[in-house]
């Protein structure tokens, strides 16, 4: 399925969620009333971010 960035940012900012996988590993993006998050399900690691357009902008995962 082909899923592409700006179908992602605008269902971002309708307040979508989503689960994916990349380069192997499941994450999410997902939110509540304190923000949105980045996690990375195998170690449950998470980001947070005051808005989805952040998230967007300044998320980074470093192995």
């Amino acid at each position: 399925m082909k899923y592409s960035y700006l179908e992602l940012k605008e269902d971002l900012s309708i307040g979508h969620e989503v689960e994916f996988l990349y380069n192997g590993e499941k994450y999410s993006i997902s939110h509540n009333e304190k923000g949105w998050y980045l996690t990375k399900f195998s170690d449950n690691i998470y980001q947070s971010f005051c808005n989805s357009e952040e998230l967007l902008k300044k998320s980074t995962y470093k192995q």
